[in-house]
């Protein structure tokens, strides 16, 4: 026993040790320094997009009761909730490219919530998030995620609701430490029930988020050339979104996403980082008994005004088709699957690729106190 837990312990110490330590990066052009940032961002929007839409419809109850809000009266305890999932991946074209490279990718996501409703026309929560996700093979997209934040919901007319959120995270990548950022997240929105029912809703937000690059320089142009600045690089990007919710069945969701946003960064060489982008997405899902399915289709457009190809602004259209199904294996438990194909069309040849990523994973949504109440009756 006592040989086993050595074997663990040293096993987490290599683990951490691996996230912790920073690699030494080699001098990029900007043209790489671009792609490499694009390759890192589209992953990280996957993963999130994998961890997230399981939870999303586990947690829709808990939002649609924003109509029935009531003072609670719940012990302090049974106000935590924790959800896990673990999932393998695999990347028919990992670096988003021409190359169509494969790998694989193991990815872990920790949220804890605390939850409140301490007057009949308010309602808050305050959560904690820990994401990390290994590749086999594509190591500079290895990343280590750590965010907390809350959100509060007032209640100004029986079926209105202002939505107000902050969350501030650290996006580190140990192998490529250029990369890493700290986001602050501002988020201000309504939320109009206009049948009167939770069957059908709509909710315009405003997104404001700041990302301090704490290991990257932000450039300039002399005599054609990038050079650093003393300053570090810091984007801000302001979205506006808009979500049409309906229910056209007890069991079925339908939910049409349209968001535009703008990216304004502080390194001047050739405004690389300063773009704009349209978003919308559709997804149906259902469930029947044990199981759960979704499906859905994304497109996104980035015009990047201030980058010329042959004279035109570099822009590109991102096209994502994604579907899954789960199975409830208990009350805590649910196995699932998810696929997602993708491609990429843009007047830069370098920017145009295809690919898929089909993931297969656990996730687990469970109340601590239910699980102290159990372990205190058997002791």
């Amino acid at each position: 026993m006592i040989r086993k837990k050595s074997i663990v312990a040293i096993f987490l110490m290599l683990y951490f040790l691996l996230l912790a330590m920073p690699s030494i990066l080699f001098a990029l052009t900007p043209e790489e320094e671009v792609k490499q940032e694009q390759v890192i961002q589209r992953s990280e929007e996957e993963r999130r997009q994998r961890a997230s839409l399981r939870f999303r419809e586990l947690s829709l109850a808990e939002e649609q009761a924003a109509l029935q809000t009531r003072p609670s009266k719940k012990r302090f305890i049974d106000k935590f909730d924790v959800s896990f999932s673990y999932l393998e991946s695999f990347d028919r074209n990992a670096n988003f490219d021409s190359a169509h490279k494969k790998d694989w990718t193991q990815q872990m996501t920790l949220n804890a919530y605390f939850r409140d409703v301490p007057f009949s026309w308010m309602r808050y929560q305050i959560d904690y998030r820990l994401d990390t996700a290994l590749h086999q093979h594509f190591e500079a997209n290895d990343s280590f995620t750590q965010e907390i934040g809350g959100k509060t919901d007032f209640k100004i007319l029986k079926s209105l609701f202002l939505d107000t959120a902050y969350h501030v995270g650290y996006f580190r990548y140990p192998s490529s430490t250029q990369s890493s950022y700290l986001r602050h997240q501002v988020i201000a929105g309504l939320k109009h029930y206009p049948f009167r029912t939770q069957r059908f809703y709509h909710r315009p937000n405003f997104t404001w988020e700041y990302r301090d690059y704490r290991y990257r320089k932000a450039r300039t142009t002399v005599d054609g050339l990038a050079v650093n600045t003393a300053t570090r690089r810091r984007d801000i990007t302001y979205r506006i979104d808009h979500e049409i919710g309906i229910d056209p069945w007890k069991t079925t969701h339908l939910v049409v996403h349209n968001q535009i946003g703008f990216n304004d960064s502080n390194d001047g060489h050739q405004d690389f980082y300063d773009y704009a982008y349209f978003r919308t997405s559709q997804i149906l899902s259902g469930s029947y008994k044990k199981w759960y399915a979704f499906s859905g289709f994304q497109f996104q457009h980035n015009n990047y005004t201030a980058r010329q190809q042959q004279g035109t602004a570099e822009s590109e259209d991102l096209p994502t088709v994604f579907g899954g199904i789960f199975y409830t294996l208990s009350k805590y438990l649910s196995v699932g699957f998810n696929a997602s194909y993708f491609s990429s069309d843009s007047n830069y040849p370098d920017l145009e690729y295809s690919g898929a990523t089909f993931t297969l994973g656990f996730y687990s949504n469970f109340k601590p106190s239910e699980i102290l109440d159990k372990a205190h009756k058997i002791l």
